[in-house]
């Protein structure tokens, strides 16, 4: 499967500027971003998902590549209170305006407070959130309980995080 992820990341033209918020202030990041978008697409083409929850939403971009390549998903992103959570003014409204035309929901949650995903199962869930290591651990709980396939982004965006992941491959083995 992976293989087949990174043959497919390496074809596809995607590019998530497309469906971009001008006013991001990321965007002197975009040009290298794109790779990891295309991956996004990637992933979701291969695992083929009818159902995606995705944890830490942002401006949705990672839910437009997911979408663009299986458009006939159900999304529900989870993300936290904008101000809470540092986002920019506006983030999430831009994000649900942004996904309208795919059936897609983002609710404002704070999954470290959840002890239990709602509804589910999920085929795919994206763990986008919290990049410390106790946030990672909590979220990567929820998900494993609720998730066929899940994606933990930023794996080694910080030693927390690697080890929080690495911890829970452990102790929920299991799941």
């Amino acid at each position: 499967m992976l293989e087949d992820i990174l043959r497919v990341s390496a074809e596809v033209t995607f590019d998530f500027r497309e469906f971009s918020n001008s006013e991001d202030p990321d965007k002197h990041l975009f040009e290298d971003w794109i790779p990891y978008y295309r991956l996004k697409y990637a992933v979701s083409k291969i695992v083929r998902p009818r159902t995606i929850l995705e944890i830490g939403v942002r401006y949705g971009y990672s839910a437009q590549a997911f979408l663009a390549a299986t458009p006939s998903a159900q999304y529900l992103g989870l993300e936290g209170d904008s101000v809470a959570a540092g986002l920019e003014p506006g983030t999430i409204e831009w994000a649900r305006e942004a996904l309208v035309h795919y059936d897609a929901r983002i609710q404002i949650a704070d999954t470290q407070t959840l002890e239990i995903l709602e509804d589910g199962p999920y085929d795919l869930i994206h763990i986008n959130g919290l990049k410390d290591g106790d946030g990672t651990l909590h979220d990567i709980r929820l998900a494993l309980e609720k998730g066929l396939y899940v994606l933990v982004d930023h794996f080694f965006g910080s030693r927390q995080s690697v080890l929080a992941a690495t911890f829970a491959l452990e102790k929920y083995s299991t799941l």
